[in-house]
């Protein structure tokens, strides 16, 4: 997360994406709730800077992800 886009930004733009695929019966990989703290940023053991992920971020969003293309593919 950058000064210009702080947490409640994010939040509601997943807020909009998750209820958007809902509308248009697509899948949703929810990988923001998986990957951030109580404030809205990123989890210390999934960045190194608050900002991008790093490989045990990755680690977190394969198994959703995988889920998410078996989901689409039922």
């Amino acid at each position: 997360m950058t000064e210009n886009n702080p947490p409640s930004d994010i939040l509601q733009l997943n807020a909009w994406m998750k209820e958007y695929a809902t509308r248009v019966n697509a899948v949703y990989a929810d990988y923001f709730t998986a990957l951030v703290d109580e404030k809205g940023w990123l989890k210390d053991p999934v960045s190194a800077d608050g900002l991008h992920l790093n490989a045990d971020g990755y680690k977190v969003m394969a198994p959703i992800a995988g889920a998410a293309i078996e989901k689409a593919f039922q």
